[in-house]
């Protein structure tokens, strides 16, 4: 007959299982965050094939079977993030739908599926699987990642000749398409936290300076932008205090040095492009045969939808818009139609691929992601004024980059849902009331 004692036993060794199933899959959220950032390294400055970004795929693969047979998990999430998760389900479902009634190619399709989908299985394992504690560990983890990208940005530099478009510190050779929302990431974590009087002050100095180093060296000017409206979002809406005074001075300082650098490669006319009403027209793409940056609707409205209401309600369908260094991922609409480079960006991305109700539908993931930070950012200021900024970033963003729908994007996306994620597990614990 066994003894209090012995099913104590048997219970603690129970859960010790169950908590190293739990962390296994933990493990492979935080694999796809982390090899996210070091991936454009690897592929540049490693040489390795571009095909590792697959790797990222089969992570996202066993989370989503994870998913489904844990589903008490996306149930629990629909009912403590209704609005996010029902906007997530809505655009999945029209975007799967427009593929489905355009079908081109089932390749094509699945190709599509994975591109616009991907991200939205990651964030409901980030919300499923990482604990609130497990937040600050990240942005510390990614403070060493920014020291990274800070030395490789120099390398870039100095030893390999790079600039402009082609240096991009730990993300490789490439834009500012996940560069900049990973700078202001981290930035406005560590502007909250010196906010919020902890003693990141060395930090904060260190990101900031480095974040307008390496923008004003890759002729960023999208950064220096979004580090203004973090600065100014974060002094208006944190907590006051004397420290509030010197953050001001010290941004514009900064600002100044980024300046520099953007001067040292660029010349003056780096500037004149963020002051020149010319300039920045031609910036936009506004007097461009390339796509408008601004405003592509009325573009594709005129050149592609034409009088056809599916393709206003649809677009060409899910995969048929794809780009791909392989032939086989590579849509016909985008060997006709690349000079345009709609593909850089992500509003005219999605809605030639899903049309107005899929663009809408994806809007909609953000906008509420934004309402719900705003509405109870009294559970935790913190965290819910980086996602409110995060928010703001990824809706910009879409304009000038492809920043959502990149390989890399999970970064971003993690940005945005930052404070859902500690929200869900603020109320509902880690694994504890859900259970395993």
């Amino acid at each position: 007959m066994k003894t209090n004692a012995d099913i104590k036993s048997t219970m603690l060794d129970i859960e010790t299982k169950k908590q190293s199933y739990y962390f296994k899959f933990k493990y492979l959220v935080l694999f796809i965050l982390f090899f996210s950032c070091f991936m454009g390294m690897l592929i540049d400055e490693f040489k390795l094939p571009s095909s590792i970004n697959y790797v990222l795929d089969l992570a996202n693969i066993f989370i989503l079977i994870f998913l489904i047979v844990k589903n008490k998990y996306l149930i629990q999430i629909y009912r403590t993030l209704p609005m996010i998760f029902g906007s997530i389900i809505v655009f999945s479902a029209i975007a799967l739908v427009s593929g489905l009634i355009n079908l081109e190619s089932p390749i094509l399709f699945l190709y599509g599926a994975r591109v616009l989908l991907r991200y939205f299985v990651f964030i409901f394992g980030c919300i499923s699987l990482l604990k609130k504690e497990d937040l600050p560990k990240i942005f510390n983890a990614f403070f060493i990642i920014q020291i990274i990208s800070f030395i490789l940005a120099l390398y870039q530099r100095l030893i390999l000749n790079l600039s402009w478009d082609y240096l991009g510190g730990i993300f490789g050779h490439g834009n500012g398409t996940i560069l900049n929302p990973f700078q202001t990431m981290i930035y406005t974590y560590f502007l909250l936290s010196y906010l919020n009087n902890n003693k990141n002050a060395a930090k904060l100095i260190f990101v900031a300076l480095s974040s307008l180093i390496i923008a004003g060296l890759a002729e960023e000017k999208a950064f220096f932008l979004y580090f203004v409206i973090a600065t100014a979002a974060c002094l208006i809406l944190a907590k006051k205090s004397y420290r509030s005074i010197l953050i001001i001075g010290f941004s514009v300082a900064c600002i100044f040095v980024g300046i520099i650098m953007l001067i040292s490669i660029g010349g003056v006319e780096s500037i004149l492009a963020m002051i020149d009403w010319k300039h920045i027209l031609d910036y936009l793409q506004i007097q461009s045969s390339k796509m408008n940056r601004i405003n592509p609707y009325l573009q594709i409205n005129r050149d592609f939808f034409k009088t056809d209401i599916s393709k206003y309600l649809f677009g060409y369908g899910l995969g048929n818009c794809s780009a791909s260094e392989s032939s086989i991922f590579t849509s016909n609409f985008y060997l006709q139609n690349s000079d345009l480079s709609y593909q850089y960006y992500t509003h005219s991305f999605v809605l030639l691929e899903t049309g107005y109700l899929g663009f809408i539908s994806f809007l909609l993931i953000l906008i509420s992601t934004l309402f719900f930070s705003i509405k109870h950012r009294k559970v935790n200021k913190f965290y819910s004024l980086l996602s409110i900024i995060m928010s703001i970033i990824a809706l910009l963003s879409m304009m000038f980059a492809p920043s959502l729908i990149n390989g890399l994007s999970y970064i971003v996306y993690f940005g945005v849902f930052i404070f859902p994620i500690y929200y869900f597990q603020n109320k509902n614990g880690y694994g504890g009331k859900l259970g395993l």
